[in-house]
């Protein structure tokens, strides 16, 4: 099941069963999706407009491991 899912006051907010859960940055700055392993937004450079680092950060989640596995649990299902 999918959650509903927004950015408020500049963080992001993963709502989970009528309450929500802070999806917290990590000492860089950089939030980490928990159902889209791999998906990583660095949240200072994209406020500021610094697409090189936001694009960087991006394709470091999308090289990790943890995409990785992401990936292989999808191939079965489509």
């Amino acid at each position: 099941m999918l959650s509903t899912q927004a950015y408020v006051n500049e963080e992001y907010v993963n709502w989970n069963n009528p309450k929500y859960v802070l999806l917290e940055a990590d000492g860089n700055g950089v939030l980490k999706s928990r159902v889209f392993r791999g998906l990583w937004l660095a949240t200072t450079a994209l406020l500021v407009g610094n697409m090189s680092v936001v694009l960087a950060v991006l394709q470091q989640g999308l090289n990790a491991r943890e995409h990785a596995d992401f990936v292989q649990q999808l191939l079965p299902k489509i």
